[in-house]
């Protein structure tokens, strides 16, 4: 289970949600816990993840690929890890936070420029085509 807050600058812990954390933690009376705290990083947002996928679409229709074919491509490309036993692993979108979803974008972006000059995929153009929809 997964608690957001801030840490203040007295060191005290103040949670967003106290009442489901103390509901949850009646639940574990009595059980040994982990208890793991970590920086909080904001994963992408939707607006990044319908652009994205715009951007997908956008070269699959020019490529002549699916969607499914360009989004492997580029998450095997700019978004794959290699676990212990040399198996890549593709990072979802959703996994990402806003700026590596940020970074991530910005490499395909790159690519679509080299490979299609005349390919608008910016900000703009999404906003453009979202509008004629």
């Amino acid at each position: 289970m997964k608690f957001l807050g801030v840490i203040k600058d007295d060191v005290t812990l103040v949670l967003d949600d106290p009442q489901r954390f103390a509901s949850f933690k009646t639940r574990l009376k009595g059980f040994q816990i982990v208890l793991t705290l970590e920086k909080y990083y904001p994963r992408r947002s939707t607006k990044q993840n319908n652009y994205i996928h715009w951007i997908f679409q956008t070269i699959a229709d020019e490529s002549g690929n699916t969607l499914d074919d360009v989004k492997h491509y580029c998450k095997q490309q700019w978004a794959s890890t290699v676990d212990e036993f040399g198996i890549y692993k593709l990072k979802h979108t959703s996994d990402m936070t806003t700026a590596e979803c940020s970074e991530f974008t910005e490499k395909i972006l790159g690519w679509a420029a080299t490979m299609w000059p005349g390919m608008d995929l910016t900000p703009r153009a999404y906003d453009n085509a979202m509008e004629t929809l």
